[in-house]
């Protein structure tokens, strides 16, 4: 699976510091390896071979992005205000029945929200929450996608959440930093027990700066229950599978 390292738009975020299209980023990883071009045109990938539309294009630049505005309609509502955050987050839940990740990718494929390749958010937000996602239900989604009865298999998105004095956080990541942060689960070993990811920090303005120092794009054998931990805490956030 390809890697699109993440963005950042100087209206929302300082670009060389704070990179904010993480969203964007793992979710054009996923498009990318299952659909390139929309189900009505769009494509990732410009002519020229510029990969950056795709991501400015998810976090908004195909339609008119307004909060709850309603449904996903092919990109993640990124660049939209969402309470205190104004513009630069990919939210989880927009409220109702608006999950932007998982209804981004199904309208790219079929122009149906809830439509094929069926992704759906797991645990499923609720009020503005998550539930709590169990390590067996993780490593049974995990490995069921991924293989997919060795037919391609369908990638996963993780939004993780990592804090301070706490404990796992992800390969290269800064431990004295609270970061939110979307991430591509794209194969597995020893049954589901470990995880490989992609994290769209790597080749970023953002690495190499603030205590972010990732080796590669790619990481494998990270432990299952490490990304259950991760998208557990808070029980605010969860996978996208």
């Amino acid at each position: 699976m390809n890697q699109y390292p993440e963005q950042s738009p100087s209206q929302y975020c300082v670009a060389g510091v704070l990179t904010c299209y993480c969203g964007p980023s793992a979710e054009e990883s996923i498009l990318y390896y299952i659909n390139p071009v929309s189900a009505d045109g769009e494509h990732l990938v410009s002519s020229t071979g510029d990969w950056t539309v795709g991501q400015y294009g998810l976090a908004g630049g195909w339609g008119n992005v307004v909060h709850n505005s309603p449904y996903s309609w092919k990109y993640l509502e990124t660049n939209s205000a969402h309470g205190t955050v104004p513009g630069g987050e990919t939210p989880w839940w927009s409220g109702g029945t608006d999950y932007p990740m998982s209804g981004t990718i199904n309208w790219w494929v079929s122009r149906n929200y809830s439509g094929s390749p069926y992704y759906v958010e797991n645990p499923l937000p609720g009020t503005g929450k998550g539930g709590t996602l169990t390590l067996t239900t993780y490593e049974a989604d995990l490995t069921s996608d991924i293989w997919n009865q060795g037919a391609g298999g369908w990638p996963l998105a993780a939004d993780v959440w990592e804090f301070p004095g706490k404990t796992p956080y992800l390969n290269g990541h800064n431990t004295n930093l609270e970061v939110q942060h979307f991430i591509t689960l794209y194969g597995y070993g020893s049954s589901g027990a470990t995880t490989a990811y992609i994290d769209p920090i790597y080749g970023s303005a953002l690495n190499g700066h603030s205590g972010f120092n990732l080796t590669s794009s790619h990481y494998t054998g990270y432990p299952s229950s490490s990304i259950v931990s991760l998208v557990n805490y808070g029980a605010t956030f969860g996978i996208v599978w």
